[in-house]
C-alpha cells in the first residue's frame, strides 16, 4: 500500500505534455503539508491515516446523511478518500458469506484522518 501510495504521488506531480488531455487525478489536488501514513493496529487492521489536512481545503458545512448541519469533507478530500480506498481495497481479499454469518478477510480497516473520522 505504502509503494503504491507513494506511485501515485509521483504520477501526479508528473508535468503533461502541452496538449495533452488533461484529466482529474485526486492526488495532483494534495495541498503541501499533507500527509498520508499507513499503520497496523494488530494482526488484522490496516488504516491509512491522512494527517495535517487544512481546514479551508478539506472540509466544509454541510449535512449528514440524516441532513443535520455539521463539518463534512470537501469533494477535493473525498475524492482523495475513495482514491485511497481503491488501494487500500486493493490487497484484500473477501470471502465473506453473510448468509451464514461467515467472515473471512485478510484484513479491515480503511482511510481515516488524524482525528479517527473515517473518511472512506
Amino acid at each position: 500500500m505504502r509503494a503504491d501510495i507513494k506511485l501515485a504521488l509521483k504520477v501526479a506531480k508528473a508535468t503533461a505534455e502541452p496538449g495533452a488531455v488533461a484529466t482529474f487525478d485526486p492526488f495532483n489536488a494534495i495541498p503541501d503539508g499533507l500527509k498520508i501514513t499507513v499503520r497496523t493496529r494488530h494482526h488484522s487492521s490496516i488504516d491509512i491515516v491522512v494527517r495535517n489536512i487544512p481546514e479551508e481545503w478539506g472540509w466544509t458545512e454541510g449535512e449528514d446523511r440524516w441532513g443535520r448541519p455539521r463539518t463534512v469533507a470537501t469533494p477535493a478530500l473525498e475524492a482523495l478518500a475513495q482514491a485511497l480506498k481503491t488501494i487500500h481495497r486493493a490487497y484484500n481479499y473477501d470471502g465473506s458469506d453473510i448468509s451464514t454469518d461467515y467472515f473471512d478477510v485478510n484484513y479491515y480497516g480503511g482511510v481515516a484522518d488524524a482525528n479517527g473520522r473515517h473518511l472512506a
